[in-house]
């Protein structure tokens, strides 16, 4: 077999930006050989050059346009196990209860696979919780059906209710850099909004938003068009 695809696209799944994390990408370099030899690749260097995603910051444009399926869900089961054809690669298998769809079209259930990168921690679940209300941006699946987060963990938002019980979302960025560079990745966009989602874009730098400003800025991402890259 050649080459895995975009799968090598899905090493460091959330763990890039947790507390630890310089030891978690030394695990996930390990990884990078281990997956290639697995998916029976010639050389590992091209799935070292994919690790250069998990310093990348990326906006609300990019995470939109680069997502096969947007939800806004309710984790309703997570296991750790071995990839079903690979049985020395470790993955986490999540299904969700889509609760709203935002992008694409994947019914009232979506079952995802993604691959865990850190060899120490195979029993780990990549933060995914039961019972917990997310709101995620997936790639398309690779050929060896693994995907992940768009961004990461960038693109997985906890749904939260604030103080006064408005329903927010936040990333593990703290939703950082969430809409740098949005209005030339988008031109389009800025026309489609309200002069309040207007404002929230000019002037949020991080902390939580309100979901359904949130939804309405997808949706004029998605109806803007391509991002500029």
């Amino acid at each position: 077999m050649g080459p895995p695809g975009n799968s090598a696209n899905h090493f460091a799944i959330a763990c890039a930006f947790r507390p630890g994390s310089v030891r978690l990408l030394q695990r996930a370099a390990l990884a990078v050989l281990s997956l290639a030899a697995v998916l029976g690749c010639r050389s590992a260097s091209p799935a070292r050059a994919q690790m250069a995603p998990l310093a990348t910051s990326l906006n609300l444009a990019r995470m939109v346009d680069e997502s096969e399926n947007i939800v806004r869900a309710r984790v309703i089961a997570v296991r750790a196990e071995p990839h079903p054809q690979y049985q020395n690669l470790q993955t986490v298998a999540v299904t969700l209860e889509v609760i709203e769809p935002l992008k694409g079209s994947p019914g009232s259930q979506l079952v995802f696979r993604q691959y865990n990168p850190d060899m120490l921690e195979a029993k780990s679940t990549l933060g995914y919780r039961t019972g917990e209300e997310i709101v995620l941006m997936l790639r398309k699946p690779s050929a060896e059906g693994l995907t992940s987060p768009v961004g990461f963990e960038q693109g997985r938002f906890l749904v939260q209710r604030d103080a006064s019980g408005a329903t927010t979302v936040r990333n593990s960025m703290d939703n950082a850099a969430l809409f740098d560079g949005i209005d030339a990745a988008s031109p389009a966009l800025k026309a489609r909004l309200t002069p309040p989602l207007q404002a929230l874009i000019a002037q949020h730098r991080s902390g939580p938003i309100p979901y359904d400003q949130f939804k309405s800025i997808v949706a004029g991402l998605i109806a803007a068009g391509p991002a500029a890259r």
